[in-house]
């Protein structure tokens, strides 16, 4: 894209933090609108009942020293612990690896009261990776992106009207710009050899960095989320524009609020987003670092995350070491969801829910920690 092209050659601005008021107030604004779905339903939906805006993105970067041996030989990372509390500034700033994000506009049309995304800009922007023995010498990394299948499931609660909620979604992954060349892949296929051949349970190839998100809107003004990103590097997320505040972790030495404190009715929608985030990942991969799920309505500018009446607030939930055999985990997930689109004729509810509970239990919900956004009801 044209913001990703500009962006990827050019050096990192100071931040303007004496007067955020400057800032762009939504970066999203300079993008172009997504083809294909702006003019049909502006022309249907006019002139609208009600028009709603909602934005979510997600910062992916590495922090200084963060890179392991031999990486951190051959790599540079961001120089930064932090992103900036605006997107805005992050924009920027330019110290990250990928930035993803979502807007989407939505109208009611005054006939029957169908709820319709009237515009929708996506947030791409991906840096190149540099090599510190090659003098910083920039390597183009190769974006991946595709949107997420129709298959999604709505947010809970379920009894919502078809007409009342609308959503849009999209996954990204960058793929590192040294390893897409010629010389990279014969070095990839030899590191993978090597890692075979000594039996290594952890991925076969320099991480991947990633993030799947799922945004939803509903006609009383609540939005809803369920986003997945990679276990690498570190992520921020910003709700309409603005970073989240999330509140005090658990204590690590107490399960009080772990993946088993999870809303039922919430696990299987985060389930079959984990399983479309990471089923085109090489299989050692696909395991996850953080999911945000929930819902709110407005977000203040210090963070602070206003609630909504319809069901869980917003939470992340950081799942931890990767299991001993990730293969295992895999299969796991997907007899989780072979399980949750077998049709109710064929298995009764109460029957297929008890199986449900049993596989989330070998997802490994005990290791996961849930931490909630800074609420104001």
């Amino acid at each position: 894209m044209p913001l990703a092209g500009a962006l990827a050659g050019r050096k990192p601005m100071k931040p303007d933090r004496e007067a955020p008021g400057a800032l762009p107030a939504d970066p999203f604004a300079t993008l172009p609108p997504a083809e294909g779905i702006q003019r049909s339903h502006r022309e249907a939906l006019s002139p609208p009942l009600r028009t709603s805006r909602a934005s979510v993105a997600v910062a992916a970067f590495i922090p200084r020293h963060a890179l392991p041996p031999p990486h951190a030989f051959l790599f540079r990372d961001d120089g930064v612990e932090a992103q900036p509390r605006w997107l805005a500034e992050a924009l920027a700033l330019n110290r990250f690896r990928v930035l993803h994000g979502l807007r989407v506009d939505w109208a009611m049309a005054p006939s029957d009261g169908v709820m319709s995304p009237t515009d929708v800009r996506n947030l791409r922007v991906v840096n190149p990776t540099r090599v510190r023995p090659l003098f910083d010498k920039r390597f183009a990394a190769r974006m991946e992106v595709a949107p997420n299948p129709g298959s999604m499931l709505p947010p809970p609660p379920g009894h919502a009207l078809p007409n009342a909620i609308v959503g849009v979604g999209e996954r990204l992954r960058a793929v590192n710009g040294v390893l897409d060349t010629p010389l990279g892949r014969v070095f990839g296929r030899a590191r993978a050899a090597v890692m075979d051949w000594r039996h290594a349970t952890q991925a076969s190839e320099l991480p991947s960095v990633g993030s799947s998100m799922q945004l939803w809107a509903a006609d009383d003004g609540c939005r809803a989320l369920v986003a997945i990103h990679n276990a690498f590097p570190r992520y921020t997320y910003y709700l309409d524009g603005r970073q989240v505040e999330w509140g005090d972790p658990p204590s690590p030495t107490r399960r009080l609020f772990d993946g088993h404190a999870v809303e039922a009715e919430w696990q299987p929608t985060i389930a079959l987003a984990l399983y479309n985030a990471m089923r085109d990942y090489p299989l050692p991969a696909r395991y996850p670092g953080g999911c945000t799920y929930g819902w709110w309505s407005t977000v203040d500018a210090d963070g602070t995350v206003h609630s909504c009446p319809r069901g869980a607030p917003l939470t992340y939930i950081k799942f931890g070491e990767p299991p001993a055999s990730p293969h295992q985990w895999w299969s796991w997930l997907e007899r989780y969801v072979q399980t949750l689109t077998v049709p109710v004729t064929n298995a009764p509810q109460a029957q297929r829910s008890e199986r449900l509970a049993e596989l989330w239990k070998h997802l490994g919900a005990e290791r996961w920690r849930c931490i909630r956004s800074r609420l104001r009801s």
